[in-house]
């Protein structure tokens, strides 16, 4: 059988439902990635974090990790330079690192059903709002999903940058119902 990593002309790679558990950091159970892949789909497993072969895939546009077991995202989520759609739901997630702001052309983000929460939005070095401000003003994020949060509307409108993020929003939103599109302007799923 050929291995993952030599199929050079995959670009879409479903992994789903395959029981990967890297709760043993002594064992390597995941594959090498293809180096053209740009959709990769390894949701509904046993991941506790984001396996270092996914981090250096620098071709992923794609990434789909929702329903695992999933507490932290690492610094190295900053090389996936190419990544447009990072879906994360169903995991176990408090906040992100500052490297995510680092993801410049990451249009979509979905955090529904994490653990997302502020105790108090004075924020400060010893109580960092949990999803930073680089995200809001250095990426070019319009879809933010974060329902299901143990966070409110309210909270999050205090973050640091979510007013730039909620302005590049905006015109998107307003030019796609000016072409006569029907959509959600609900924001970021939460009350």
């Amino acid at each position: 059988m050929t291995p993952i990593s030599k199929l050079t002309k995959l670009q879409t790679l479903y992994l789903g439902k395959n029981k990967l558990d890297n709760s043993n950091s002594n064992t390597s159970i995941f594959p090498s990635l293809p180096p053209k892949v740009k959709q990769l789909k390894v949701n509904n497993n046993s991941l506790i974090t984001i396996p270092k072969q996914i981090c250096i895939a620098t071709s992923i546009e794609k990434l789909d990790l929702s329903d695992n077991n999933i507490a932290a995202l690492p610094s190295e989520i900053g090389n996936l330079v190419s990544l447009t759609e990072l879906v994360l739901d169903n995991n176990m997630i408090t906040s992100l690192p500052i490297e995510i702001g680092k993801l410049s052309k990451l249009k979509v983000l979905s955090l529904r059903n994490n653990y997302i929460q502020v105790k108090s939005t004075n924020f400060t070095e010893t109580n960092p709002q949990p999803i930073p401000e680089d995200l809001f003003t250095n990426t070019s994020i319009i879809d933010l999903n974060l329902g299901g949060n143990p966070l409110s509307n309210t909270q999050l409108n205090e973050f640091q940058g979510f007013n730039v993020f909620l302005e590049r929003r905006k015109k998107v939103k307003d030019r796609a119902i000016h072409g006569g599109a029907m959509l959600n302007t609900s924001v970021c799923g939460l009350k």
